[in-house]
C-alpha cells in the first residue's frame, strides 16, 4: 500500500515533538517528497553528532553478543548517519568489529552481503557452542576422575589400613644370579 507524500507529510507533521516539531513547521512548505523530508530531518538531528555516532559504533566490538544482534545495534546506528553508507562499507565496518573468532574462521572475502555474513557468523557460532559443550563435558568428566583419584592419594591412612602391613615380614628377594665371587 503506498501512501502519497502529501498524506505521509502531514502526518509526520503530527508525529515530531519538541525541536523537531519545530524546525519541520518552519520548513514545511518547501519539502515537496517522503525522501527529502527524511533526509533534512536526519541532517537537523544527526548532522552535529555525526561523528559521536562513528564513534559509538567502533567503540563496540562484538563480546558475547549473537551476531544477529550485534549487526542489528550496529545497522541501528548506522541508519542514524545523515547519509546511507553502500552496503560494501556497511558490511568492512561490521566485518572488522564482529568477535576474533568469527574473523579467523570466515574471511572477509567469502561474504558479499550483510546477510551472507550473519549466516556464515552463526554457522561459527554454533560449531563453537558445541565444541564447548564437548569439551566442558570430556573436562568435567577427566575432572571427576582427577578428583577421586587425588582425593584417595591424599587419604590419611588408618590404622586398620596400616596393622596388616605391620605384621608382615619382609622377606629378601631371592635370587636367581650367584653372588660374585672376588
Amino acid at each position: 500500500m503506498s501512501i502519497p507524500d502529501t498524506i505521509a507529510l502531514k502526518g509526520l507533521a503530527m508525529l515530531l515533538e519538541g525541536d523537531a516539531a519545530v524546525w519541520f513547521r518552519g520548513i514545511r512548505t518547501s519539502i515537496t517528497s517522503w525522501e527529502e523530508a527524511m533526509s533534512r530531518l536526519r541532517a537537523m538531528l544527526y548532522a552535529a553528532a555525526t561523528h559521536k555516532v562513528f564513534r559509538d559504533i567502533f567503540k563496540s566490538e562484538q563480546d558475547a553478543d549473537r551476531t544477529e544482534v550485534f549487526v542489528a545495534r550496529l545497522r541501528a546506528l548506522l541508519t542514524t548517519l545523515p547519509y546511507v553508507l553502500e552496503e560494501r562499507v556497511q558490511l568492512d565496518i561490521i566485518y572488522g568489529l564482529l568477535n576474533r573468532s568469527i574473523r579467523k574462521r570466515v574471511t572477509r572475502e567469502s561474504v558479499t552481503t550483510i546477510e551472507e555474513l550473519i549466516y556464515k557468523a552463526r554457522n561459527v557460532e554454533e560449531a563453537l557452542s558445541e565444541a564447548n559443550k564437548l569439551s566442558s563435558k570430556s573436562s568435567s568428566t577427566v575432572t571427576q576422575s582427577a578428583r577421586e583419584s587425588i582425593s584417595r592419594a591424599h587419604c590419611a591412612p588408618t590404622a586398620r589400613a596400616i596393622t596388616p602391613f605391620l605384621t608382615m615380614r619382609v622377606h629378601p628377594p631371592k635370587r636367581s644370579v650367584p653372588p660374585l665371587r672376588r
